[in-house]
């Protein structure tokens, strides 16, 4: 199992982790973060966010689920 984390580490907002197993992906959270300059999203490619599984969402924040219509954007199609 990997712990990627896409966001969220010694920062507010763009809470981000993306749990990969053997045979699922799971990304926990997707949040925004609230800056004037660079990404305000998560650390993901297009690759990774293709072939997530599963989105666990703790709470509806923006900081941990503002960019839930970017990763449908980028070819998101798992289930919620």
């Amino acid at each position: 199992m990997k712990l990627y984390i896409a966001g969220g580490a010694s920062e507010h907002g763009r809470n981000s982790f993306l749990v990969e197993g053997k045979s699922v992906r799971i990304l926990v959270d997707c949040g925004l973060m609230r800056e004037p300059n660079g990404s305000s999203r998560p650390f993901l490619s297009d690759e990774q966010i293709k072939n997530i599984d599963y989105l666990f969402l703790t709470h509806c924040h923006a900081d941990h689920a503002g960019a839930v219509m970017w990763l449908y954007e980028r070819g998101f199609r798992g289930i919620v």
